[in-house]
C-alpha cells in the first residue's frame, strides 16, 4: 500500500483548524473563537467585531449603503434597515434649504 492522501472532506479541515487555533490559544492566551458570523460575508468573526442593526458585521464590511465607505467608526444613521454615512443620509433624506437647496442637518433649522 502506498501513503494514505490527506483528507479533502472541509469538515476535516474545520476540525484540524479548531484544534490548531484551541492548541494555539492555550498555549500563548489568545481568544480565537468566533464571535459569530458577519452580516455581509456570512463568514465567522475572529478579532474586531461591528455590532449593529441587530447583527456582527467584520469592521470592514459595515459601510454605507450609498458610497461604500466604512462605518465601524463613524457617525452612522439607519433607514429601513440600511446604514449610511453622516454625508449621504443627510443627502438623501434631509429637509432642503430654500435659499441654497443644502440638506439642513441642525434641529436649529440651519444648513
Amino acid at each position: 500500500r502506498g501513503a494514505r492522501s490527506p483528507s479533502r472532506d472541509p469538515a476535516h479541515a474545520d476540525s484540524m483548524l479548531g484544534t490548531l487555533n484551541s492548541e494555539y490559544s492555550s498555549k500563548h492566551g489568545i481568544s480565537t473563537i468566533p464571535k459569530g458570523d458577519c452580516g455581509q460575508c456570512g463568514k465567522p468573526i475572529i478579532g474586531q467585531v461591528v455590532i449593529a442593526l441587530g447583527k456582527m458585521w467584520h469592521p470592514e464590511h459595515y459601510t454605507c449603503c450609498e458610497c461604500g465607505s466604512e462605518l465601524g467608526h463613524r457617525n452612522f444613521f439607519e433607514r429601513n434597515g440600511r446604514a449610511y454615512c453622516e454625508e449621504d443620509y443627510h443627502n438623501q433624506f434631509s429637509p432642503r434649504c430654500a435659499g441654497c437647496n443644502g440638506p439642513i442637518k441642525d434641529v436649529s433649522g440651519f444648513c
